[in-house]
């Protein structure tokens, strides 16, 4: 776990919070919050909550129990999730004068997280330790989503997914051996769509079996599935451009002939990559 040298000014331990109610339902929300909770050491008693939320830990020590009753240790800058599909409860340390700030977004927007891999319920408890630039603007949006007219709330749910993204990519305490080469491996096959899985696999040390199993493990779709979404990601952004032909683009993408790369980019797109070009 990361030794944590920062400490939160004290303008932000502080208890106020806000919420909104979006058009949708009565529970469709987004808000923000921060609490003080020095008094108290049972926080949340096993559970399972109506809608999402994240909590990242301002001050203090306490125990995240998974509903396993796997326990992990809470210090400031753990960030834990409480997901709608399971049950989980917290305690605090006392005398440790926990301090948090917390997160809510609709469920379709976790839904939405959890489906591209930035939520992960496999890991309820992430380490992004503490960012004073991210606490100042959870704190600038106590404000904003109190006072932002409707047609802005859309914007002010991005800003807030924003803060939330970026606190989940930041955990410095992942254990799972595999991710620093998936994103490896991703980073590659977004540089050039062409490269032959089996040789990519060998330069990551692993065997292709392994890593086709570990990276569909991680993303939910094979390399070679994954491969041909950047191939048409790329292939869509060269057909704006009118610089190549169509033949080209399918040589630049690694296709063996401009009728392959027509029938697959159609198949998945739902337009020849002629129509594509004229559409836009």
């Amino acid at each position: 776990m990361v030794k944590q040298t920062i400490t939160v000014p004290t303008r932000y331990l502080i208890t106020e919070s806000t919420s909104r109610t979006l058009p949708g339902g009565r529970d469709v929300r987004l808000g923000v919050g921060f609490v003080l909770k020095s008094g108290r050491v049972v926080d949340t008693p096993l559970h399972r909550p109506n809608s999402y939320s994240a909590v990242w830990c301002l001050r203090g020590q306490g125990t995240y129990i998974a509903e396993d009753g796997t326990e992990t240790p809470l210090v400031p800058g753990s960030l834990f999730h409480r997901y709608t599909d399971r049950q989980h409860s917290n305690r605090m340390v006392a005398g440790s004068h926990w301090a948090e700030a917390w997160i809510v977004i609709p469920v379709e927007v976790e839904s939405a997280l959890r489906s591209i891999g930035v939520l992960d319920p496999r890991r309820p408890v992430q380490q992004p330790g503490l960012d004073l630039g991210l606490v100042r603007e959870l704190h600038g949006l106590l404000g904003g989503i109190r006072q932002a007219p409707e047609s802005w709330l859309g914007a002010v749910l991005a800003q807030l997914v924003g803060v939330l993204t970026h606190l989940c990519s930041r955990d410095h305490t992942s254990t799972d051996p595999h991710r620093i080469a998936i994103d490896e491996a991703c980073r590659r096959l977004g540089e050039d769509p062409r490269l032959d899985l089996h040789r990519l696999a060998h330069s990551l040390d692993l065997s292709y079996e392994r890593f086709r199993k570990i990276f569909r493990q991680h993303l939910g779709i094979s390399p070679g599935e994954y491969r041909i979404r950047r191939r048409i990601d790329r292939a869509r952004s060269l057909l704006l451009q009118h610089e190549h032909s169509i033949a080209t683009i399918a040589t630049l993408l690694g296709y063996p002939n401009p009728f392959a790369f027509s029938a697959q980019f159609k198949q998945i797109v739902g337009e020849s990559p002629e129509h594509y070009r004229k559409r836009h």
